[in-house]
């Protein structure tokens, strides 16, 4: 992931449509099994993304999130989350910071690194046509699920999924950054 988020901070993020194309799932696969490599042979963690294309890093930074066995919003808070979505902003922010700061550390340092990057994506929306809306819409699927939710479960909750994560991209540092500081 760092190795994902580091490429992006080096990078131009003016690609039209930046994390809605997929990577190549053959270019992926061969990264995959660099780090597999490396971790085996302990040869350290890091790969150099930089040859990659935009597309493929994308992918393979999703499909991070798309692996972990509880999603980078916490199943826990998934439903409390949903219900809050329907609030105004200010009433909504209000009572999500408490749950936020409920992450783990290294999840809330996750949150902030990927919400601070998709809050940069953002403000290129003329370029590369993502904006808030668009990047919770292709994200909502790996982010944030509902812990033994039936797919047509899932997609009723949809719209406040998007929602909620378009809002983490907009109060990324208040819900994050804070809470991340005092730890360290």
């Amino acid at each position: 992931v760092r190795d994902c988020l580091d490429y992006f901070d080096a990078n131009d993020l003016q690609a039209e449509g930046l994390f809605r194309v997929s990577g190549s799932r053959r270019d992926v696969e061969k990264i995959l099994s660099v780090y597999a490599s490396r971790a085996n042979t302990g040869e350290g963690k890091g790969v150099d993304l930089s040859g990659e294309g935009e597309a493929t890093v994308c992918t393979l930074l999703k499909d991070y999130f798309r692996s972990l066995p509880d999603p980078l919003v916490p199943y826990r808070h998934f439903d409390t989350l949903c219900a809050l979505a329907s609030q105004p902003e200010a009433e909504w922010l209000k009572h999500s910071l408490p749950l936020c700061q409920d992450f783990s550390p290294i999840r809330r340092e996750l949150c902030l690194r990927l919400f601070a990057l998709l809050s940069r994506v953002a403000q290129h929306r003329e370029a590369n046509l993502m904006d808030e809306a668009n990047l919770a819409r292709v994200f909502a699927p790996v982010l944030m699920l509902g812990e033994g939710h039936s797919p047509l479960e899932q997609l009723t909750q949809l719209n406040h999924v998007i929602i909620t994560l378009e809002r983490f991209i907009r109060h990324y540092p208040v819900l994050f950054e804070n809470s991340v500081d005092e730890e360290t």
